[in-house]
């Protein structure tokens, strides 16, 4: 089947990589041997797997918030490694290069209403069609056995028969000496191919890590995860990003904001759909028409705040983001709309853009 995907950098223009096959395409020049392949990055919500994601690539293309089940949607990024980096971790290990493509997944959460099950439903339909999996979880939340959702998503991966590293994160936020009973407890519920502890946001913050390089606990994850792949030319071009269009990146930047600015109820109920994504013609200006979707008409004036003042701060702080993603003036329209209950129907979601089972 041929992939049709849109491939961007920042401050770069939107390339198209199309009619290309699911087999390895891109030829490298001689070198040693590289492995390429798929990673699906699971867990609960709010174990911090959109903020790794963006660790590991240097890169924002997943969206941030303190709440759980921030992302609804799978979302790949793609690592390329063409010289192996100057670390602890492949000096001790040996070099390894190639491509990871990490699908980022919503949070695992055995919830009633439609929106909650599709969401668990993306997760655990991640791990098909991928060579290894990255189990993460919150270190301030495990204990040695796990937990019921915990047990369901280890057993799934077991299941799957894929390698797979476990990553313990927010390392940053426990007693260093808890962690080694905790590495040693884990390590007995499965034959990880590797347990790194490590502080996405620490590690893949500017002030304490080298862009697109991160610390020591991402490079232990890079190096574990390549060692996993079979050997393979690159899958997409090495300045690949991510597989997502545009619309959708710039939707989840306004649907950020949204969640950040609302209380901690009505960001599950909003939903945001690009009506329009037109470059003009002089190539400077982009302009992006948004529907804020809620489900009840009491929810409107929350999001629109007394006299505008909370759209007109969400629609500020989103555009300031869309244009550093872009590269270009954002000339940016939100307009609010009631769809009833749309979180609890798989209609609903199916007409919000959804694709629920």
């Amino acid at each position: 089947m041929a992939r049709a995907a849109q491939c961007w950098r920042s401050h770069s223009c939107l390339k198209l990589v199309s009619d290309a096959p699911e087999t390895a395409w891109y030829q490298l020049p001689a070198m040693s041997p590289t492995r390429a392949g798929y990673v699906a990055i699971v867990g609960r919500p709010n174990v911090g797997k959109s903020t790794l994601l963006n660790a590991i690539l240097g890169e924002k293309i997943a969206i941030v918030t303190p709440k759980p089940q921030t992302t609804r949607d799978r979302i790949m990024g793609v690592l390329t490694r063409l010289e192996a980096s100057k670390t602890s971790v492949n000096s001790i290990e040996g070099p390894v290069t190639g491509q990871l493509a990490f699908v980022d997944t919503p949070g695992f959460h055995r919830g009633k209403h439609a929106l909650n099950k599709h969401l668990s439903q993306v997760a655990l339909a991640s791990l098909d069609d991928v060579q290894a999996a990255m189990l993460v979880m919150d270190a301030t939340r495990m204990r040695g056995e796990p937990g019921p959702e915990d047990g369901v998503l280890l057993e799934a991966v077991v299941a799957s028969k894929l390698p797979v590293v476990l990553v313990i994160n927010k390392v940053d936020m426990v007693e260093k000496l808890s962690l080694l009973p905790l590495i040693e407890k884990w390590s007995k519920h499965a034959n990880f191919k590797a347990i790194v502890p490590v502080s996405a946001r620490a590690e893949g913050s500017p002030e304490t890590a080298s862009r697109r390089h991160g610390g020591d606990g991402l490079e232990r994850i890079v190096h574990a995860l390549l060692l996993a792949m079979p050997e393979s030319e690159l899958l997409f071009e090495p300045d690949t990003l991510t597989d997502r269009p545009m619309r959708f990146l710039v939707a989840e930047l306004l649907r950020e904001q949204l969640m950040l600015a609302l209380g901690e109820e009505l960001p599950y109920s909003v939903a945001v759909e690009i009506m329009r994504y037109n470059e003009r013609p002089d190539g400077r200006i982009v302009d992006v028409d948004c529907t804020i979707h809620v489900e009840r008409e009491s929810q409107k004036p929350i999001v629109v705040g007394r006299g505008g003042e909370t759209l007109k701060a969400v629609g500020a702080a989103a555009r300031g983001n869309m244009e550093a993603l872009i590269g270009k003036q954002v000339f940016l329209q939100t307009h609010v709309r009631v769809e009833p209950n749309w979180t609890r129907s798989a209609r609903g979601l199916k007409k919000i853009g959804y694709n629920a089972q």
